[in-house]
């Protein structure tokens, strides 16, 4: 019985991360969480996040999202399911909160997988609009349509939401055809935004083209012959 009672109240802590967080900030439908009390400048990064979410129209304001930010201990362990590879994740399909490692919100940074802040051009706002529109895709779909996402489309609409649609095409194309590697400044998800961009000029509405994935080779192929021209 012990053990069950053990078993349920790990469960619980996990499913349910607040009560290890000693502050938040809410700032429209998205609340922050952190381990200690977050600088003024929080207010203004939140902000800016909800003006790149605001832009989706997924963007729902009555559907509230949990951030919490860990500090690269124990916490972001538990609740990343031990994630070594990620800044962030998005809890999706079941739980549709965010985990962030840690970073610096004075300085408007996330902490990387490595350790390091993020360079300037990816600041946390940018963060946290990546992850939220995430939950935004979760909240969209049924689970079997959001598990039919592949991730080449569930990456770069967030990515293409978290930059605001403003990215270097030439740069993307480059790197979808191979030609060349995205730089630290473009990030990995580069050449995503650019199909996603293409996909939308072909399907407007985002929950159609979520719904109905386009073939990714078509469209590249589609992509590469515009540029030949």
């Amino acid at each position: 019985m012990r053990l069950v009672l053990l078993a349920l109240g790990g469960a619980v802590l996990v499913a349910f991360p607040a009560s290890v967080f000693s502050s938040s900030l809410t700032r429209g439908n998205i609340t922050l969480h952190a381990t200690e009390p977050l600088p003024k400048n929080a207010v203004a990064i939140v902000d800016e996040a909800l003006a790149r979410l605001r832009q989706s129209p997924l963007y729902e304001p009555s559907r509230s999202v949990d951030v919490f930010i860990c500090r690269n201990d124990w916490r972001w362990l538990l609740y990343s399911g031990g994630n070594g590879r990620s800044a962030a994740v998005a809890r999706v399909p079941f739980l549709h909160d965010v985990i962030v490692r840690g970073g610096d919100f004075t300085a408007n940074r996330y902490q990387q997988a490595g350790g390091q802040l993020s360079p300037a051009e990816r600041p946390m706002s940018y963060l946290l609009a990546h992850e939220v529109t995430h939950v935004l895709v979760a909240d969209a779909l049924s689970l079997p349509e959001g598990y039919r996402v592949p991730a080449w489309l569930n990456e770069g609409y967030a990515d293409y939401v978290a930059h605001e649609a403003k990215f270097d095409r030439v740069a993307a194309l480059r790197a979808l055809s191979g030609s060349s590697s995205p730089t630290r400044r473009e990030g990995q998800y580069l050449p995503y935004m650019l199909l996603v961009a293409a996909g939308l000029e072909r399907t407007p509405r985002v929950i159609d083209l979520l719904r109905a994935p386009p073939d990714r080779e078509r469209l590249q192929t589609v992509l590469s012959a515009t540029n030949q021209r």
